[in-house]
């Protein structure tokens, strides 16, 4: 190709640029590209096509290239940082956003973005140390005010939270989105009215809002008026239909009102969002997805991507799919490992990290939707976990209290998403106290469990707690008892995988997986649910806990 050839192409390509003709734009550019690889603006142009018409693998290739021809130029660091956080590889965006600092150290849209990027990591302490630089330049910005605000929101310092918002406006920031933003405050603190009409407030001035109206039907989920939520999440979609975070929480508003089909799709949105990217991980993406077509002659992985109480109740699935691979490798998490050694169908248990020879994956939780699981088919024999012989042996002879035996757990991790709702203080089993013929036992761990120290007035409880070393003590413990009272954890799932009678204590609204309206789990036959009837008000649940076990005691 010619010089003139070549200035022929670049004005032409600048010109198709103008009119946003932007394939042929890219096509061109990537033209000169291979006709003169150190045209430097060639390839910087072709890499932000690429990354607009979203050939990300193209835009870092050529990205890069440029960062080699120009190892200081800040601008394609900046670059690479965006095009990170589309691919949400959060850990590449972070470095390059650093890198541009190191090559401009006080360039303040670089500062801005890294602390939306921490912000979204949770990486809160960073991400209000760049607002705070931002700030000591120009103390006017209102995008930094609102960020710093989230922060604020986040650390749980909800009047600073609230001040800084109302700066944010004084300095010009979106009336609309800091309405939003104060909707979430709000909701945060617990009061519905106010979220409800700071998020009506927003809408007014921008009705097609897909962020508020997707916030709006959080608002409705939580506060179980799931028809509403339903029409918000969906009005968002039509707005904004790749929006996977909507997507997500669709999901988990259809799995509970039992519209499974549209649900199990949309909760495949988990895996899209760098904010569920950072809640459940990505891992093994370098091999190919398993569709749940036969492979006889291969090595399927099923990893676990959640909690602990998510692998209990859904390992059940493995059983279900081993006659369609030839070998099936389980990832599970290292608590977990002795008591998933009896789990039929599983070939090889390995635990994060472990190396391991496979062709194929699948997370876990996509198997009920790879299965199309419903009301109709959904798997519910139990036991599908047993206790080993030599922990039943140790345990046998540590319970052995009169009348009922029952086991007690009411907290979960608090680092879980929606703890707050879930979890309880010892000082609400208040009603359990002094009730006649029945022993209870604390399988509480963690920071909770020190709440023992100072149990309510009359309520006895032994504290296994330290006896407890994996989840196969916890199973043998299980065993050992007449019945386990627990909050949405682990342990309830765990009882209810061995088969044993649990009663469950449920917040309002409940998780997904426990739908909605009923007293039992399709899940598991043994179980009981009790519910609240109003969002954060435990005590008549277990008041009416105490009741009725204070009759099972006495009848035998």
């Amino acid at each position: 190709m010619s010089d003139s050839l070549l200035r022929s192409k670049r004005k032409k390509a600048q010109t198709l640029l103008q009119q946003n003709r932007l394939a042929e734009a890219r096509e061109l550019f990537g033209q000169i590209c291979q006709r003169d690889r150190r045209d430097y603006q060639a390839w910087l142009n072709y890499g932000a096509l690429s990354g607009r018409l979203g050939q990300y693998e193209d835009a870092e290739i050529a990205f890069k290239h440029a960062l080699e021809l120009r190892p200081k130029e800040p601008a394609i660091c900046l670059n690479l940082a965006g095009l990170a956080e589309l691919r949400q590889d959060p850990a590449a965006a972070e470095h390059y956003y650093l890198d541009y600092l190191k090559l401009k150290p006080d360039a303040l849209d670089g500062l801005k973005r890294l602390a939306l990027l921490y912000l979204t990591l949770g990486r809160l302490d960073e991400a209000e140390q760049c607002c705070n630089r931002v700030l000591s330049y120009n103390p006017a910005d209102a995008m930094v005010y609102n960020c710093l605000a989230n922060v604020k929101q986040e650390q749980g310092d909800y009047d600073a939270a609230e001040a800084t918002y109302q700066t944010a406006l004084q300095h010009g920031a979106s009336k609309a989105g800091i309405y939003a933003n104060l909707g979430n405050l709000f909701h945060a603190r617990g009061d519905f009215q106010q979220s409800l009409d700071w998020y009506k407030k927003s809408l007014v001035l921008v009705p097609d809002s897909a962020a508020t109206l997707a916030s709006l039907g959080f608002l409705y989920f939580r506060y179980a008026c799931f028809a509403e939520a339903h029409d918000c999440f969906d009005r968002a979609l039509e707005i904004e239909p790749d929006n996977h975070a909507v997507r997500w929480n669709r999901a988990l508003l259809l799995l509970l009102i039992g519209e499974f089909r549209q649900g199990w799709q949309d909760y495949e949105s988990r895996f899209k969002t760098v904010e569920t990217i950072r809640q459940f991980g990505r891992r093994h993406s370098d091999k190919p997805r398993w569709a749940g077509e036969e492979i006889k002659d291969k090595t399927l992985l099923v990893y676990a991507e959640q909690g602990l109480g998510d692998s209990l109740q859904f390992c059940r699935y493995l059983p279900l799919i081993r006659a369609r691979v030839g070998r099936l490798v389980f990832e599970c998490q290292p608590p977990l490992l002795g008591l998933m050694g009896g789990l039929e169908g599983v070939d090889q248990l390995i635990k994060p990290g472990d190396e391991v020879e496979y062709d194929a994956q699948i997370p876990l939780l996509s198997l009920p939707g790879l299965l199309e699981t419903d009301f109709e088919n959904m798997p519910a024999e139990v036991p599908y976990l047993q206790a080993d012989a030599e922990h039943l042996s140790k345990w046998r002879g540590i319970i052995n209290g009169s009348g009922l035996n029952v086991g007690l757990v009411w907290a979960g991790n608090p680092k879980g998403l929606n703890d707050k709702r879930r979890s309880f203080d010892l000082q609400t089993l208040t009603p359990l106290a002094g009730l006649e013929n029945v022993s209870f036992y604390s399988l509480q761990k963690g920071a909770t469990a020190e709440q023992l120290r100072n149990p309510p007035a009359g309520l006895e409880i032994i504290d296994l707690g330290p006896q407890l070393e994996d989840f196969s003590d916890t199973a043998a413990a299980i065993c050992q008892l007449d019945l386990v009272i627990s909050v949405c954890t682990a342990v309830a799932h765990l009882t209810g995988a061995l088969g044993r009678p649990a009663w469950t204590l449920l917040s309002y609204p409940a998780d997904w997986r426990w739908f909605r309206d009923r007293e039992d789990s399709p899940w598991y036959p043994t179980m009981r649910l009790f519910r609240q009837s109003e969002v954060g008000v435990w005590t008549p649940v277990l008041e009416r806990v105490a009741s009725e076990l204070s009759e099972k005691a006495s009848e035998g």
